[in-house]
């Protein structure tokens, strides 16, 4: 469960638009949000010891976050869940 202060900068940037704009926190919050664009994924076909594979990576929190996507042909040789894949990669990605 996050905390107060995990969107402190969301926070400010809404109430900047609140006291310029005129409009209430939902409404200024829904603004701000809908001007950020979604984070773009980049797909990078890979061979995890002969298996193909896909590498996924995108940005979480301001890190980089990699997770290996199994091909439907050889889908167990990789981690099921994407944490313990993100995990394996920086012990700090995860918490």
């Amino acid at each position: 469960m996050g905390n107060r202060r995990h969107h402190k900068k969301l926070r400010a940037e809404v109430r900047a638009r609140m006291a310029r704009t005129g409009e209430s926190y939902q409404q200024a919050l829904a603004r701000v949000l809908e001007g950020r664009t979604a984070g773009a994924v980049d797909l990078l076909r890979i061979e995890y010891f002969g298996a193909p594979a896909t590498l996924a990576t995108f940005e979480v929190a301001g890190r980089l976050a990699c997770v290996v996507v199994s091909s439907r042909h050889a889908p167990r040789p990789f981690p099921e869940s994407p944490i313990y894949a993100l995990r394996s990669l920086d012990p700090h990605a995860v918490h």
